[in-house]
């Protein structure tokens, strides 16, 4: 992750296929990104922000954030351009790898919208497990560090 992403990150932030099953809809701003964006890839070390890219463009990316009800939370966009091709699967992956390891992180979530089915498949096939809701039209999915799993 680089400073440089950023733009990249943006357009993936405002694609319609990512807002539509998003808490809010609208499109994010340019100052609003920047003013978030800038000190989130100062604390990759300890919340861990991957992107993709493909010829030098940013095709997806996959993030862990810190939300203060449920804990580490997953956000995972790709560009529809490039959906089915191993993308997220891979950053999700890489991600966790992240998390469990060095970030030493025990239980990492995904809060996904009822209606996003692609989402909750791409979740349950790589091991997340439905635990409840943490909004009104949001399910949660967990999955936790190996060690934890098998204790």
């Amino acid at each position: 992750m680089r400073l440089s992403d950023s733009e990249g990150v943006l357009r993936i932030r405002n694609l319609e296929s990512s807002r539509r099953f998003a808490p809010s809809f609208e499109p994010v701003s340019l100052n609003s990104h920047s003013r978030w964006f800038s000190p989130r890839i100062e604390r990759v070390d300890e919340l861990p922000f991957l992107v993709a890219e493909i010829q030098e463009m940013v095709v997806g990316y996959a993030r862990v954030d810190d939300d203060p009800n449920l804990g580490f939370v997953i956000s995972i966009a790709i560009d529809p351009n490039y959906h089915s091709k191993g993308i997220g699967s891979s950053l999700l992956m890489r991600l966790e790898d992240d998390c469990f390891s060095r970030a030493k992180m025990r239980l990492l979530y995904a809060s996904i919208n009822k209606d996003n089915v692609a989402s909750r498949d791409f979740f349950e096939k790589n091991g997340y497990s439905l635990c409840g809701a943490d909004q009104k039209d949001f399910d949660l999915f967990r999955k936790g560090a190996e060690q934890e799993l098998t204790n």
